[in-house]
């Protein structure tokens, strides 16, 4: 009985890993396509707060792009 449960739980992880595999084609689909809007809004907000109209608190808080986009 004990090796039955033990069976059935080792069967149940590892149907997980299919599941695992589509979330990482999707991950390697979308992650270009997200990169470049970061990048895009990264450096809109760089030209904004150049032009002095963002107040120096927000300029300190914001982050720099992820290095997965680097």
């Amino acid at each position: 009985m004990k090796r039955t449960a033990i069976l059935a739980a080792a069967a149940v992880a590892l149907s997980a890993c299919t599941t695992t595999g589509s979330i990482d084609t999707a991950i390697k689909n979308n992650l270009p396509k997200t990169c470049a809007l970061i990048q895009t809004a990264h450096a809109a907000f760089v030209a904004a707060s150049a032009s002095g109209n963002i107040k120096a608190p927000t300029i300190r808080r914001r982050l720099p792009p992820t290095k997965a986009c680097r």
